[in-house]
């Protein structure tokens, strides 16, 4: 899908939520970006009014507005990114689709009946909401002491609003993880379809725009931990104040890093066991083959020698070594879908977050 195409019927709820504002077309990498951010801006904004709105009603307090003037921007920040990668991911779906169509060794009917179960897999909004609400909870039950003596002693409206906003928060972050899972689960079920390839050397050129798009993909993903990063490095050296532990804040970057990569990994280990799995059963093909030959061969040496049989054992002979020599290729062929400059790059994205952090320090002994 080009940028621009109109709305597809399956997408995920940010999708449904970017269309409200119908602002501009998004009709190239550019347009796309700008438009998103308009767009968002307008959602987001909706939220800082209603937020300014329920302060109002219920009167300004420094508890309330400290506690709004800090959430709202990292809210604002994951939010727009979730914006943007959603968009990125329901163009890059289906390219995904249209590059495995010949990579699939299925029928049309076929492929468009696992593409349309897939594409209600991946754009489910249900899974969201489970992760959002677990999140939300996991978030909300060690604020609990803060809400009870300092929010809960103010008029409720505020309070509602903090606890939609805080859900609506772990719903960005839910959305992204479902992405990252969908991208993984997605990819795993389609190579487990019958598949239409000739091993070589070069298997993993074939696979390497896979890699590209997973790659970009991983890029905005590496730029959540860097943004905790920067955000925590910023409320410590201008405000004094930690938003978590040091023990805790390590703990959640490094969890965010590790799934980075595995999420990343899986999807072509996935791939890797299907090749391998291909590779096995050609070899296998090829050993059945040639031990008939090699019996035909033998059954046709037991008999007297005449010419036909002559011509029939330098025929069987020629067959054994274009097996053989077939052999050899599947044998040296690539059972990795990615190369090693794919992992280089992957590596220079998990620095992401440790650059930053690096970055920040510095800027702030230099200031």
């Amino acid at each position: 899908m080009e940028f621009g195409v109109s709305l597809p019927k399956r997408v995920l709820w940010t999708e449904r939520v970017i269309e409200l504002f119908p602002i501009g077309k998004e009709r190239g990498k550019v347009s796309f970006v700008v438009v998103r951010l308009v767009r968002s801006l307008c959602f987001f904004s909706t939220f800082w009014l209603t937020g300014f709105l329920a302060i109002t009603i219920d009167g300004v307090t420094s508890d309330s507005l400290s506690l709004f003037m800090l959430q709202m921007p990292f809210f604002c920040i994951i939010g727009f990114m979730v914006f943007t990668i959603s968009g990125w991911f329901r163009n890059k779906w289906n390219w995904f689709f249209n590059w495995t169509r010949h990579i699939l060794k299925l029928s049309e009917p076929e492929f468009g009946r696992f593409r349309d179960k897939l594409e209600r897999f991946i754009n489910s909004f249900f899974p969201c909401l489970a992760i959002a609400l677990i999140l939300f909870f996991l978030n909300m039950m060690p604020q609990l002491d803060l809400l009870y003596s300092k929010l809960f002693l103010q008029p409720l409206v505020f309070i509602y609003w903090w606890c939609c906003m805080i859900f609506m928060f772990a719903l960005f972050v839910a959305t992204m993880i479902w992405m990252i899972i969908s991208l993984w689960i997605g990819t795993f079920l389609t190579f487990r379809q019958p598949l239409n390839l000739t091993l070589s050397r070069r298997t993993s050129r074939k696979f390497r725009p896979l890699a590209l798009w997973s790659l970009k993909a991983s890029l905005l993903y590496f730029m959540v931990p860097a943004i905790i990063v920067f955000y925590e490095s910023i409320q410590r050296y201008l405000w004094g104040t930690i938003l978590y532990g040091t023990i805790p804040y390590v703990a959640i970057v490094s969890f965010l890093i590790l799934i980075g990569v595995l999420a990343f990994l899986l999807p072509f280990y996935n791939i890797h066991r299907a090749l391998v799995n291909l590779k096995k059963r050609k070899l296998r093909e090829i050993e059945e083959e040639s031990n008939k030959l090699i019996q035909e061969s033998n059954d046709t040496l037991a008999k007297y020698p005449t010419g036909d049989s002559r011509d029939r054992i330098m025929l069987i002979t020629s067959r054994l070594v274009s097996l053989h020599a077939k052999e050899r290729n599947l044998r040296e062929a690539d059972e990795w879908p990615i190369d090693p400059t794919i992992l280089v790059r992957l590596t220079g994205l998990v620095l992401i977050p440790i650059l930053t952090k690096i970055i920040v320090t510095l800027l702030f002994l230099m200031s």
